[in-house]
Protein backbone atom coordinates (compact mmCIF):
# COMPACT_ATOMS: atom_id res chain seq x y z
CA UNK A 1 0.00 0.00 0.00
CA UNK A 2 1.58 3.34 -1.02
CA UNK A 3 2.27 5.97 1.60
CA UNK A 4 0.16 9.11 1.72
CA UNK A 5 1.86 12.46 1.17
CA UNK A 6 1.58 13.19 4.91
CA UNK A 7 3.14 9.84 5.81
CA UNK A 8 5.98 10.54 3.38
CA UNK A 9 6.41 14.09 4.71
CA UNK A 10 6.67 12.88 8.30
CA UNK A 11 8.92 9.93 7.49
CA UNK A 12 12.31 9.69 9.14
CA UNK A 13 14.08 9.70 5.77
CA UNK A 14 12.47 12.94 4.56
CA UNK A 15 12.99 14.72 7.89
CA UNK A 16 16.64 13.69 7.98
CA UNK A 17 17.21 14.72 4.35
CA UNK A 18 15.64 18.12 5.01
CA UNK A 19 17.68 18.47 8.21
CA UNK A 20 20.93 17.68 6.39
CA UNK A 21 20.03 20.28 3.75
CA UNK A 22 19.31 22.88 6.46
CA UNK A 23 22.64 22.17 8.17
CA UNK A 24 24.52 22.59 4.88
CA UNK A 25 22.64 25.77 3.93
CA UNK A 26 23.14 27.51 7.26
CA UNK A 27 26.54 26.19 8.37
CA UNK A 28 28.19 29.62 8.15
CA UNK A 29 25.41 31.57 9.82
CA UNK A 30 26.24 33.78 12.82
CA UNK A 31 26.17 32.50 16.39
CA UNK A 32 22.93 34.36 17.07
CA UNK A 33 21.01 32.57 14.27
CA UNK A 34 18.13 30.31 15.36
CA UNK A 35 19.58 27.39 13.41
CA UNK A 36 22.08 26.65 16.19
CA UNK A 37 19.40 26.22 18.89
CA UNK A 38 17.33 24.23 16.43
CA UNK A 39 20.27 21.91 15.73
CA UNK A 40 21.07 21.55 19.42
CA UNK A 41 17.46 20.55 20.10
CA UNK A 42 17.04 18.46 16.94
CA UNK A 43 15.97 15.23 18.69
CA UNK A 44 13.17 17.08 20.50
CA UNK A 45 12.28 19.24 17.49
CA UNK A 46 12.09 16.23 15.18
CA UNK A 47 9.46 14.56 17.38
CA UNK A 48 7.60 17.84 17.88
CA UNK A 49 7.45 18.52 14.14
CA UNK A 50 6.14 15.03 13.41
CA UNK A 51 3.47 15.38 16.10
CA UNK A 52 2.37 18.83 14.87
CA UNK A 53 2.24 17.72 11.23
CA UNK A 54 0.29 14.56 12.06
CA UNK A 55 -2.15 16.52 14.26
CA UNK A 56 -2.58 19.26 11.66
CA UNK A 57 -1.42 21.91 14.13
CA UNK A 58 1.85 23.00 12.48
CA UNK A 59 1.83 26.70 11.66
CA UNK A 60 4.38 28.51 9.54
CA UNK A 61 5.74 31.54 11.38
CA UNK A 62 6.43 35.05 10.22
CA UNK A 63 9.42 35.98 8.12
CA UNK A 64 12.16 37.93 9.84
CA UNK A 65 14.02 40.71 8.08
CA UNK A 66 17.78 40.83 8.37
CA UNK A 67 20.51 42.96 6.85
CA UNK A 68 23.35 41.20 5.07
CA UNK A 69 26.95 42.39 5.41
CA UNK A 70 26.63 44.11 2.01
CA UNK A 71 23.69 46.17 3.30
CA UNK A 72 21.01 44.27 1.39
CA UNK A 73 17.87 43.42 3.37
CA UNK A 74 16.36 39.96 3.03
CA UNK A 75 13.40 38.17 4.59
CA UNK A 76 14.15 34.75 6.08
CA UNK A 77 12.16 31.80 7.32
CA UNK A 78 13.04 30.39 10.72
CA UNK A 79 15.19 27.26 10.68
CA UNK A 80 12.13 25.22 11.64
CA UNK A 81 10.00 26.60 8.81
CA UNK A 82 12.84 26.30 6.29
CA UNK A 83 13.18 22.62 7.18
CA UNK A 84 9.44 22.01 6.68
CA UNK A 85 9.46 23.84 3.35
CA UNK A 86 12.40 21.73 2.21
CA UNK A 87 10.61 18.57 3.33
CA UNK A 88 7.53 19.67 1.36
CA UNK A 89 9.74 20.24 -1.67
CA UNK A 90 11.26 16.76 -1.34
CA UNK A 91 7.81 15.17 -1.15
CA UNK A 92 5.97 17.25 -3.76
CA UNK A 93 8.66 17.66 -6.43
CA UNK A 94 8.24 14.14 -7.85
CA UNK A 95 4.43 14.47 -7.83
CA UNK A 96 3.78 17.97 -9.18
CA UNK A 97 4.55 18.88 -12.77
CA UNK A 98 6.94 21.79 -13.31
CA UNK A 99 6.01 24.25 -16.00
CA UNK A 100 8.65 25.15 -18.56
CA UNK A 101 7.65 28.76 -17.86
CA UNK A 102 8.67 28.43 -14.20
CA UNK A 103 11.93 30.16 -13.30
CA UNK A 104 13.79 30.96 -10.12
Amino acid sequence: MPLTLLQTLTSEAVREEAYAWLCRQRKSWPDSADVWDFRRLWITEKARLQRELNNGTYQIGLLSRTTLPNGEEVDLWSARDALIMKALTIVLQPVLPVSLRCTH
